[in-house]
């Protein structure tokens, strides 16, 4: 799917945790998007997770993998991405109340 450029969306609510799994996006380059919160129980809210953050999605296909963001119906939130000097794991990110997004440590 990497070498094609094809963006992974997957049902992983809890990828922050899955160490192999973030590794796996590294090594291959890959750019993931995983549905997280109650929001994604059904195929229903999966489809709605997709189509209330297609805009923002499309805006980061222009980045190069590897990186995650999981996606809840209302926020987008980056769990793995580029830094000034390499790849940077960010922990279960979160959002301050004004918008940024920060993280607990790994």
């Amino acid at each position: 799917m990497t070498a094609r450029g094809w963006l992974i969306i997957t049902r992983d609510r809890n990828i922050q945790g899955h160490r192999a799994e973030i590794d796996a996006v590294i090594l291959s380059q890959a750019r993931l998007v995983a549905i997280a919160g109650d929001d994604g129980a059904s195929k229903w809210g999966q489809l709605e997770v997709v189509m209330n953050q297609w805009r923002a999605i499309e805006r980061f296909l222009e980045l190069p993998g590897p990186w995650i963001y999981t996606a809840t119906r209302t926020a987008l939130s980056r769990c793995l991405g580029p830094a000034l000097n390499g790849l940077v794991y960010l922990g279960t990110p979160t959002r301050s109340r004004h918008g940024s997004v920060t993280s607990t440590s790994a």
